[in-house]
């Protein structure tokens, strides 16, 4: 009678849940011996009844069905129980039969269907198998009086389930047919069918069963092993199978890594000369994938330039040198750069097999490369001109300071005759000039780069801004003897602009020929009117330009070499400045020479447009301020009567402005600091207020904060003009911001000074 080891408890909950509705019921034929088979539907039925586990075991890793061939031990049992008749099956240890042969009707008709014999035959397995170990067996009479037999089978030291065999008698032992007849009435059973059953039960020799024990236990240790020997191959397989699919995850890990690292691998077999590319290689290169490789074909992609160089760094790896070389490559249509890295691999006797290797994209760092390179070549040649720039700009601010302390300290010693008082004053007045314009030219240039250079645009007549710039430039061309001609076109030339920077890009033009065109040379400047546009163009006859330079002309420190600066003067910025407001101007500017001592050209297209009368001011740097003439005489008593306070920290400064006011006729008052201004319009009433911006401690701006927050009768309204070195259109704005009403940029020429403190003073009296 098969049985596992079932709880009792689970038993009995498990027989008052079903009323044992799960019990097999045998088929037909049963009552044949040698066809006494439980099918797997009715091994399933009694698994709740069969093997169970005690209350509070664990319930097994292994399945036995999973781990042996349930069928092929069906059939060997079947042969096995038709030499011997002795039943046996093969149980779970959930209770399943999976292998049975031999069930006898006495079990399945009787002890297995009334509730009482089917709970003493569990019980009966549940002693039967219970402490059994294994390589041993033990053989029990059950509770319903028959012969029962089990030995466990073993995994890996853990119970899968059990080999039973029983319903059976020694044959001699004697059968107390009256005990089966008293069973039979105590259970209601029908005494004549039951111990007919009872005689159908093998009767079997104590060396049979000794035999049958014997085959058990191996049986039960073949079957362990088979499931063993199963299990370590189901392990085996799922290893490899979690191996392979390791193995996946890391090529793809591998294959994304190269694609975001832009690195491919690849692998020569020297032997073979196959060559193995990653995914990301045939990216790299744009080959397709799957295109049988060789060495001459990744020669193929090279860069023809670069093609015999990589194959000689390769041949040289293989006789021992280092393969680390950056190089070309042709991808489809792209060139780019890669850098390609080998280390070679060696048999145990120390000759040359393979090679591995990596490719990595480098394009994008050969291009910053490329990009610093330039930058640091930008940024030495902006050195080597800062520093050019700087030297002829200590060279141009000592030249005129020359002249001017020079004849200032022969005029200090004495008297000098009339012709070298005017000689002298004449060049102090040049060079004073001279670094007016340098200055200047600096500021505008500071403008240009800050985009903060504006125009005044008004109706302009070309013809007069010309004939005023030639003026100018008159004395300096007579100095070298040079033909100055003027060709100026009889049709309107009016344009829309600001008459003063016009003037200042012919000036330039014009100073640039005479300085560059050798004694004796001429010069022609031509307005011209063509359509829509007027030409002004500027020849000279002078030393040229060479055709390699002529790109460069108007950028800033621009000269053919820095000999020219030494021999011919300036800071190189006229030209830039000039290309900057002309296309200010909406025009354009060329230069045009036949090369070196060929002389030059310069040709300006201005557009004539429609223009209005009035003035048009296109930037707020200039509003507050009337308009005051170009030229500023300087005339006696302009200013009788009128009380002018001065405050600047620099003596000289302060003493030159007292007395040119003074010379017109003011009563000037001044003060060094702002504490003192303040001081002195506490004690006296004053018309105009001219004030430095950078003084130290409380400069310019603190002295008209204060000063507006007086009572009127007190100075509070008092006319202010901003006298300083800060010449920038955003250093006027804010002056006139901070309170002042003329901001005049230093340094102020006397007769302008005059103007513009004359200026206030009508406003303010409406004189």
């Amino acid at each position: 009678m098969p049985a596992g080891a079932p709880s009792l408890s689970a038993v009995v909950r498990a027989a008052a849940a079903s009323r044992f509705t799960n019990c097999i019921c045998p088929p037909s034929n049963a009552g044949t011996p040698d066809s006494r088979h439980l099918t797997l539907a009715q091994s399933r039925g009694i698994a709740d009844t069969l093997a169970l586990p005690s209350e509070g075991a664990t319930l097994p890793l292994y399945r036995l069905e999973e781990l042996i061939e349930p069928a092929t031990l069906q059939s060997l049992m079947d042969d096995f129980y038709k030499l011997t008749h002795v039943p046996v099956s093969i149980v779970d240890s959930e209770g399943r039969v999976l292998v049975g042969v031999g069930w006898q009707d006495i079990c399945t008709k009787f002890h297995r269907v009334h509730p009482e014999t089917c709970k003493a035959c569990i019980e009966s397995d549940v002693e039967l198998s219970a402490g059994v170990v294994p390589g041993e067996f033990r053989v029990y009479k059950c509770k319903n009086n028959m012969r029962d037999i089990a030995t466990p089978l073993m995994v890996r030291g853990q119970r899968v389930g059990n080999v039973f065999s029983g319903q059976f008698f020694f044959d001699d032992e004697t059968i107390d047919y009256e005990l089966f007849a008293e069973q039979a009435r105590r259970y209601g059973f029908d005494e004549r069918e039951y111990i007919a059953a009872l005689d159908r039960a093998p009767r079997l020799a104590r060396e049979a069963i000794e035999t049958a024990l014997t085959f058990f236990v191996k049986l039960a240790q073949m079957v362990s092993r088979l499931a063993d020997a199963n299990l370590a191959l189901a392990q085996n397989i799922e290893e490899r199978r979690e191996l392979l699919q390791s193995l996946q995850h890391s090529e793809a890990d591998l294959a994304r890594a190269q694609a975001v690292a832009r690195t491919g691998s690849w692998r020569l077999d020297l032997g073979s000369q196959r060559l193995v590319w990653s995914a990301e290689v045939f990216r790299l290169f744009a080959v397709p994938p799957g295109t049988p490789l060789t060495y001459e074909l990744f020669l193929a992609q090279v860069h023809p330039d670069d093609r015999a160089s990589v194959d000689r760094a390769w041949r040289a790896a293989l006789r021992g040198e280092r393969y680390d070389i950056d190089h070309r490559i042709v991808a489809g249509d792209t060139i780019k750069w890669v850098r390609e890295r080998a280390e070679l691999e060696f048999d145990p006797q120390g000759s040359l097999t393979s090679a591995f290797g990596t490719v990595q994209d480098i394009t994008e760092r050969k291009q910053l490369e490329d990009e610093l390179r330039d930058k640091a070549h930008r940024l030495a040649e902006a050195n080597r001109l800062k520093d050019e720039f700087l030297a002829t700009l200590s060279h141009e601010l000592r030249t005129p300071l020359q002249s001017i302390l020079g004849w200032s300290q022969m005029l200090a010693l004495g008297p000098l005759e009339p012709e070298m008082t005017q000689r002298a004053m004449a060049s102090i007045s040049r060079n004073a000039q001279s670094q007016s314009q340098l200055v200047a030219d600096i500021l505008d240039v500071s403008r240009i780069i800050t985009g903060k250079l504006s125009v005044d645009v008004e109706a302009v007549d070309l013809r007069s801004v010309v004939a005023n710039a030639v003026e100018s430039i008159r004395p300096a061309a007579g100095a070298k003897r040079l033909d100055l001609q003027i060709a100026l076109d009889d049709q309107p030339t009016h344009v829309s602009g600001d008459a003063g920077r016009l003037q200042q890009v012919f000036w330039n033009l014009l100073s640039n020929a005479v300085k560059f065109t050798p004694a004796g040379g001429s010069i022609c400047l031509a307005v011209e009117r063509l359509g829509s546009q007027v030409q002004i163009q500027v020849r000279d006859s002078g030393i040229g330009i060479p055709p390699a330079f002529l790109p460069y002309v108007f950028d800033r420190f621009s000269q053919v070499d820095s000999s020219h600066t030494r021999r011919h003067g300036g800071l190189r910025l006229g030209l830039a400045i000039v290309r900057h407001l002309v296309e200010l101007h909406g025009g354009t500017v060329r230069v045009e020479s036949e090369g070196e001592g060929r002389g030059a050209t310069f040709t300006i297209l201005l557009p004539v447009r429609a223009v209005r009368e009035e003035k048009s001011r296109e930037t707020l740097a200039d509003a507050g301020e009337e308009h005051v003439p170009a030229v500023w005489p300087l005339v006696a008593n302009a200013l009788k009567g009128i009380k002018v306070l001065v405050v600047d920290d620099e003596t000289d400064a302060r003493d030159l402005v007292r007395s040119v006011l003074a010379r017109a006729g003011a009563v000037v008052a001044t003060a060094a600091a702002v504490g003192e201004a303040m001081e002195a319009l506490a004690t006296a009433r004053f018309d105009v207020l001219c004030a430095d911006i950078g003084m130290p401690g409380e400069d310019g701006y603190e002295l008209i904060r204060r000063v507006r927050l007086l009572p009127e009768e007190t100075g509070g309204s008092i006319r202010a003009v901003a006298l300083t070195a800060y010449g920038r259109a955003e250093d006027r704005m804010r002056a006139l911001a901070a309170g002042f009403q003329q901001h005049v940029s230093k340094p102020v020429a006397p007769g302008e000074l005059t103007a513009v403190v004359a200026s206030l003073v009508r406003r303010t009296l409406g004189a």
